[in-house]
C-alpha cells in the first residue's frame, strides 16, 4: 500500500486488513453485517464503523486528498469453490466496478480472475498471489489504478517471503544503529542526502498523492 492520511475499507467483514496494517490518520470501515461491524468496534475503538452499504459510502464520501480504498468484496460465485451464497450479484459487482473507476483515490480491490474483472480493469496493474483457502491454494489477484509504488505506507511486511524480509529488518537495524552513533550534524548531512535522492526518484513517477488521478 503505498502512503495514505486515510484508510476506507467498504466490505470490512472480520477486519484482518484493517487490523493487520499501520494504522491511518483516519480508518474507515463498512459492512452490511451488524455482528462484524459490532466485534470490529471491540477490537478499534479509534477506527470509524458503520453498519451499511459499502458501495453507496464510497459514492457518498466527500474526497479531499490522501485516501486509499481496499476492497475485498464477496468474490464473483462463478470464480468460487465454495458454493456458500452471498446476496452480492452480478449486478451489485457492476455497481462496484462503476464507482471504483470513478474514485479519485487510490483504489486495491481482491478478487479471482474472472472476464468481468478483467474487461473492466484492464488499464489497472494486476498482481497475483498464492492464497490458501478450504479447497487448498489459489490463485488471486490484487487490482490497482496506480503503478508500482516507490514507497509504502508499512515496511514491516517488505520482501518475499519470511528470510528476504527479516534480512532487510536486519539491514535496518544496523543503519538505524551507525545512525545514531553519528554526529548530529553529520547525520543530518546524511538526512538532506537521503531526502534529495528520494525527490529525484519520485518526482518523474509520483503516483496519486493529492487525491486526483
Amino acid at each position: 500500500m503505498p502512503p495514505h492520511r486515510v484508510y476506507i475499507e467498504p466490505f470490512l467483514g472480520w477486519a484482518a486488513i484493517m487490523q493487520a496494517k499501520l494504522p491511518a490518520d483516519r480508518n474507515i470501515g463498512i459492512d452490511l453485517n451488524a455482528d462484524r461491524i459490532n466485534e470490529a468496534r471491540a477490537a478499534l475503538p479509534s477506527a470509524e464503523l458503520t453498519i451499511g452499504d459499502g458501495i453507496r459510502f464510497l459514492q457518498n464520501f466527500r474526497w479531499q486528498g490522501g485516501e486509499l480504498v481496499y476492497c475485498d468484496p464477496p468474490y464473483l460465485l462463478e470464480t468460487r469453490t465454495s458454493r456458500a451464497r452471498y446476496q452480492f450479484e452480478i449486478s451489485d459487482h457492476t455497481r462496484l466496478l462503476a464507482a471504483l473507476l470513478a474514485l479519485p483515490c487510490y483504489v486495491m480491490l481482491s478478487g479471482y480472475h474472472s472476464s468481468l474483472y478483467a474487461d473492466t480493469l484492464r488499464e489497472w496493474r494486476m498482481v497475483e498471489y498464492k492464497a490458501p483457502t478450504r479447497a487448498g491454494w489459489r490463485t488471486e489477484v490484487l487490482w490497482c489504478n496506480f503503478p508500482e509504488p516507490l514507497e509504502l505506507h508499512d515496511y514491516r511486511f517488505l520482501g518475499d517471503g519470511y528470510r528476504e524480509r527479516q534480512n532487510i529488518k536486519r539491514k535496518i537495524q544496523r543503519w538505524s544503529k551507525k545512525l545514531s552513533g553519528m554526529p548530529l550534524l553529520e547525520r543530518h548531512a546524511l538526512m538532506a542526502a537521503l531526502r534529495t535522492a528520494r525527490l529525484e526518484q519520485t518526482a518523474p513517477h509520483s503516483p496519486m498523492v493529492d487525491g486526483t488521478k
